[in-house]
């Protein structure tokens, strides 16, 4: 095996095709497939599964990519040590999330404190889905994850977890709470009830073909309200609440600095659920410094975020 072949299984994870894979290594597909198929019958193991939707790891396939991704990273650091210039440094970190305000916060607080000695970084924030969340952290396209547990999904999720050697840890437990607009006509009370949300627009992510379990809201039992709005970035969730009586549901956790002063929330009365916030990554991977920067950062942007 070589280290061009765990290129090409990383190009491939993070392409999604082998075809797209090929077209970005500058390589014909057959000669993707083929590298592909020399490291199975190397190792004795199926990497990828084919059928008429597309690609897809499979379990072991995904442990490779995981020692693929670790491998490189020690090249990379093996020349960047002995080759780079003296006295200077590089920083990689990458975040996967649900749609949060607190990690861009600390991703902020951390770009405007790195050393002076950091001469060159590459660093990136996803927002996506529950299930995409899992699965970057799955392909170590994310070093780690940024999502919630509930009494709801938290049997469903520590299993899966379990499974897929990931590790949860708990950031910071939360009431849930709505978020409206300052002028909404709830703005006024210190909490509010399932029962009186009914009449208002709620809106909330699409989670496309994702079950309830992966929901980024917490699921009640009754219908929150008969009036729905789906939306599938953060953007486009605080625009229709600034500018309508519809509401979210989420932690509380807001980023003044982020949203501005127009947007309050208010914790739900009544309500038997929490919201455990948590981060997640592979149960064998390495968290180096620029990750535990990070984290710091994050416990200090959930106790900035959230009020007293």
């Amino acid at each position: 095996m070589t280290l061009q072949q765990l290129h090409y299984i990383i190009e491939i994870a993070k392409s999604g095709s082998i075809t797209a894979a090929a077209e970005r290594l500058f390589i014909s597909q057959p000669s993707l497939s083929k590298a592909v198929k020399e490291m199975e019958q190397e190792l004795g193991i199926l990497i990828l599964k084919r059928s008429r939707h597309g690609i897809a790891f499979t379990a072991q396939g995904l442990e490779l990519l995981s020692y693929a991704y670790r491998v490189t990273e020690q090249m990379d650091g093996l020349y960047s040590h002995f080759l780079g210039e003296e006295e200077t440094s590089s920083l990689a970190l990458s975040i996967s999330s649900q749609h949060y305000m607190f990690p861009t916060d600390a991703l902020q607080q951390m770009i405007t404190s790195l050393d002076e000695s950091i001469t060159s970084y590459a660093i990136t924030l996803r927002e996506g889905y529950t299930s995409e969340v899992i699965e970057d952290v799955l392909t170590q396209r994310s070093q780690i994850g940024i999502l919630y547990l509930s009494h709801g999904n938290e049997r469903f999720l520590t299993r899966l977890f379990h499974q897929k050697g990931i590790i949860f840890t708990p950031l910071g437990e939360y009431t849930p709470q709505i978020y409206i607009r300052k002028g909404h006509p709830l703005s006024s009370r210190t909490s509010v009830s399932i029962h009186e949300l009914k009449k208002y627009p709620y809106i909330q992510y699409d989670q496309r073909s994702d079950s309830e379990q992966y929901s980024e809201e917490i699921v009640f039992a009754d219908k929150v309200s008969t009036k729905q709005i789906f939306v599938t970035d953060r953007s486009g969730m605080l625009s229709v609440i600034r500018t309508t009586d519809a509401f979210n549901i989420g932690t509380g956790c807001i980023c003044p600095d982020m949203v501005g002063e127009d947007i309050i929330s208010i914790p739900i009365s009544g309500c038997f659920d929490t919201m455990t916030i948590g981060r997640i990554h592979l149960r064998n991977a390495i968290l180096d410094e620029a990750v535990q920067q990070y984290i710091a950062c994050l416990d200090e942007a959930l106790r900035r975020c959230h009020p007293v």
